[in-house]
């Protein structure tokens, strides 16, 4: 082989792979996205639900009391 032919064999080897790595890079981006929206309503919620609970209490009238 000529350097010429191994220097294109060596470029289609390069193209074909640069090929399969962009097949997969824009979904493995999309899934790292979504990974870490999922990761940050899920810290959202957990702080959320750990929040301590506000008792309420309602102040009513004493019950009358009859006197026989």
């Amino acid at each position: 082989m000529t350097d010429d032919e191994l220097r294109t064999a060596v470029m289609k080897v390069d193209l074909l792979l640069k090929r399969r790595q962009a097949l997969w890079e824009t979904p493995r981006n999309l899934a790292l996205i979504l990974t870490a929206i999922a990761a940050i309503a899920g810290l959202i919620g957990f702080k959320l639900a750990n929040q301590p609970q506000q008792i309420v209490v309602q102040l009513q009238q004493p019950l009358a009391v009859k006197v026989q």
